[in-house]
């Protein structure tokens, strides 16, 4: 969901129109890759589960997914402006974006993920 500011990602291919928009106006790990953007969106995602009776624990994962993503960014020479709309990016620059070592930390994330999600 990050992502949906790049039209080349997965998540923005789906979405080419509004992702080329997001990209325009706040360019490439801009709004979306900001604590006020997660908060919102769960707050709104929140109230529509809500609202249609929908297990909210759902949102628990997404925020999860949302989160490690976010911080795998912070790791990068890129980094992520968490404190949008200031412009400053956060980072410790560990991994190189697409590098083995980036690899190899999401394979950990998801399986401990994937382990607690099975208790």
């Amino acid at each position: 969901m990050p992502d949906i500011d790049e039209p080349k990602s997965y998540t923005g291919s789906k979405v080419k129109s509004t992702s080329f928009l997001i990209k325009l106006f706040f360019g490439h790990r801009g709004i979306t890759h900001s604590f006020l953007f997660f908060s919102i969106l769960h707050v709104i995602l929140f109230i529509c589960f809500r609202f249609n009776n929908l297990n909210v624990e759902i949102l628990y994962l997404f925020a999860c997914g949302y989160f490690s993503h976010l911080f795998t960014d912070f790791l990068t020479k890129g980094g992520v402006p968490l404190l949008f709309p200031k412009e400053k990016r956060y980072k410790i620059p560990i991994f190189k974006v697409g590098g083995f070592l980036e690899k190899i930390f999401k394979f950990m994330l998801y399986y401990m993920f994937f382990y607690i999600v099975r208790f």
